[in-house]
């Protein structure tokens, strides 16, 4: 993603900070999809 990558990464930090989820990530499956994705894109980034 090149410099793009270091305006995402708080975004993708607050989003492993909510509690409540919307959209497709309501329900418990897809929240720890999500949280598995924020964390991959963190540790690939960081």
């Amino acid at each position: 993603m090149g410099p793009a990558a270091g305006e995402v990464l708080p975004h993708v930090r607050e989003e492993l900070t909510r509690t409540r989820r919307s959209g497709r990530f309501r329900d418990v499956r897809h929240d720890e999809e999500l949280q598995l994705m924020c964390r991959t894109v963190l540790a690939r980034l960081s």
